[in-house]
């Protein structure tokens, strides 16, 4: 299984991931063999990459454990995409289904702790928003649970991620969007969406005060450098550090309008830089625990010289297979063969 880039794809490959919009729906179904059609449609929609299969594998051997399964990640966005639209529409929304929704996150990601964020999440334009607070959500129950916070504080950590940019609904699509640099005006909108979210959570009693600091605090950051309130060190809520990390590295490895992704690894390095100036050192050694920093799907050149995809990553584990040569198909165990080791990203 490999991760190709929309522009790369070519008809009759074989998706190896189901490709979903932002409402849940499939929009192609994983096992189907793609057409012009198709890979114009991805185009347009806006997914920047898809799984397919390599030519030698079933949809079988594309099988990988995850934080949480597919069917609860599909719930979590359809869910959370219905209370902004109430929230948009309203101003307001019951929130207690979310609560069932961070609940059910909570519970998979406990039941299985060896697992890694492994995968690319494929968004599209239409449920940037939607994915990105559920990633956020997934990776700060998984950072709480590591930390070693209690069920009920990883709750409220868990809540205050999912709803953590709730405040975005009254910031101008077109700004939020926007492909090249903003006005101080629009930025000015754009940081509003912190305060206005806090006003939104806080006056829900099923909401935590700590889970509505959440959406207000996390674009601080430690050197006094964020916004709203140019907090520093410990006048941020430990939540708000948490969900800081995530965020940032969620949007840097995702595409937006106005920028491509980085890659994981590539993320991963800027966090370090900016460890204990911008972000908690703690937090962030704990975080690279919990992400493949080579997701399964890449390409990578070994520093024998072969190029490889990488069919698993666990905390135990980093498995690649032989693309081409003499040794094609061939698996190594990175963790295993440590005289071998990922010089480089292909793709």
């Amino acid at each position: 299984m490999r991760i190709v880039a929309t522009n790369d794809l070519r008809i009759g490959m074989v998706l190896a991931r189901s490709v979903y919009d932002g409402t849940g729906r499939v929009v192609l179904a994983k096992g189907i063999a793609l057409k012009q059609l198709y890979i114009e449609r991805l185009a347009e929609l806006g997914y920047a990459y898809v799984y397919v299969l390599d030519p030698w594998e079933t949809l079988e051997d594309a099988t990988v454990d995850e934080p949480i399964s597919e069917w609860t990640r599909i719930q979590a966005v359809a869910s959370l995409r219905e209370t902004m639209d109430a929230v948009r529409e309203t101003g307001s929304a019951d929130l207690r289904h979310i609560s069932r929704v961070v609940d059910d996150i909570i519970d998979e990601i406990s039941s299985n702790p060896d697992v890694l964020v492994s995968m690319v999440d494929i968004k599209s334009y239409d449920n940037y928003t939607y994915s990105h607070s559920v990633n956020v959500c997934v990776l700060s129950v998984m950072l709480g649970l590591e930390k070693g916070l209690n069920r009920s504080d990883v709750k409220d950590l868990g809540e205050g991620a999912i709803l953590h940019d709730i405040g975005k609904l009254f910031v101008p699509d077109e700004i939020l969007n926007k492909s090249g640099p903003l006005t101080d005006e629009e930025f000015d909108l754009v940081r509003r969406h912190t305060n206005d979210g806090f006003e939104v959570l806080r006056r829900k009693r099923s909401i935590s005060l700590f889970s509505a600091h959440v959406a207000y605090q996390h674009h601080e950051r430690l050197d006094g450098s964020g916004y709203p309130r140019r907090l520093v060190g410990d006048e941020i809520h430990e939540f708000a550090k948490v969900v800081a990390i995530v965020d940032s590295y969620d949007a840097m490895t995702s595409d937006r309008t106005y920028r491509c992704a980085l890659a994981p690894n590539e993320a991963i390095s800027i966090l370090v830089r900016e460890t204990g100036s911008k972000y908690d050192r703690d937090l962030v050694g704990r975080f690279m625990k919990l992400v493949a920093i080579y997701p399964i799907g890449s390409v990578v050149r070994l520093n024998n010289g072969e190029v490889c995809t990488v069919v698993n990553a666990t905390k135990k584990s980093l498995v690649v297979r032989v693309l081409r040569g003499r040794n094609k198909g061939r698996e190594y165990d990175l963790h295993k063969n440590p005289e071998l080791q990922v010089a480089g990203r292909v793709l």
